[in-house]
């Protein structure tokens, strides 16, 4: 686990192949997203076909992150 790592630095590790979609972050040490689903990370992976997607807006990530935000500071 590193701590206050800048976004343009898990990029440059993303492309060298040291971090992986699978990999997580967070920003607070609680809620933990996959670098392929967040919402500025997601682009640098390329997105895999799912049939439990089919049909849905192509920003629903961003969406439900959005909205999981908006929870959690309901939440506080």
């Amino acid at each position: 686990m590193i701590r206050g790592v800048l976004t343009q630095l898990l990029v440059s590790e993303i492309r060298q192949g040291r971090l992986k979609e699978d990999d997580e972050i967070s920003a607070d040490d609680k809620y933990w997203v996959r670098l392929d689903r967040h919402y500025q990370l997601s682009r640098f992976f390329p997105a895999k076909s799912s049939s439990t997607s089919e049909g849905l807006p192509p920003d629903m990530d961003h969406r439900l992150n959005e909205l999981s935000k908006m929870l959690k500071d309901l939440n506080q």
